[in-house]
C-alpha cells in the first residue's frame, strides 16, 4: 500500500501523530500514531522517508511510479 502524509503533532516524546492519505483507488484517509523507532526503521528501506518540501515528495512520488511502471 502507498501512503504519503504529515506529521500533526508529537503528543508524546518520540511518539507521533501523522496525517495519511492512502493512495489506493477507494482507500480512506486515516491518523495514525507511531513511535519514533517505527518511523526511522532499521534499513533506509525499512523506515519513513521525509521530506523538506511537498514538491520534494511529488517528485520522489513520481520517480517510485515511474520505477515500478518499467518493473511490470
Amino acid at each position: 500500500m502507498i501512503w504519503q502524509g504529515i506529521v500533526v503533532a508529537e503528543p508524546q516524546p518520540s511518539m507521533y501523530l501523522l496525517q495519511i492519505d492512502k493512495l489506493d483507488i477507494g482507500a480512506e484517509n486515516v491518523q495514525v500514531l507511531a513511535p519514533l523507532l517505527e518511523m526511522l526503521g532499521e534499513t533506509e528501506d525499512d523506515g519513513f522517508r521525509f521530506y523538506d518540501t511537498e514538491d520534494e515528495a511529488r517528485s520522489a512520488y513520481a520517480q517510485w511510479i515511474a520505477t515500478e511502471g518499467s518493473r511490470t
